[in-house]
């Protein structure tokens, strides 16, 4: 598990110069969020761990929403993963 402060990853996140990085860093970061969370979020013993990713999850999926990458495996993520 990786643990970073919200203002750590803010300032990262805003000395990313280059537009491609924000986008390459964005998908990169759903990629990760997607292959970590548990498929079946219905079964009780995967509660905690959806519990622990589901603010990274939501993170993520703002980040890609806007800019604009990696929308497949978030739209994967948030209909069939977070949310069922």
């Amino acid at each position: 598990m990786i643990s970073i402060h919200r203002l750590v990853q803010k300032v990262v996140r805003d000395r990313l110069l280059a537009q491609e990085k924000h986008k390459e860093w964005a998908e990169k970061a759903i990629t990760l969020v997607h292959d970590a969370f548990p498929f079946d979020s219905d079964d009780y013993a995967n509660w905690p761990a959806c519990s622990r990713l589901l603010a990274h999850a939501n993170a993520v999926a703002d980040q890609a929403e806007e800019w604009e990458v990696g929308l497949d495996s978030t739209q994967y993520l948030l209909n069939h993963r977070v949310f069922t």
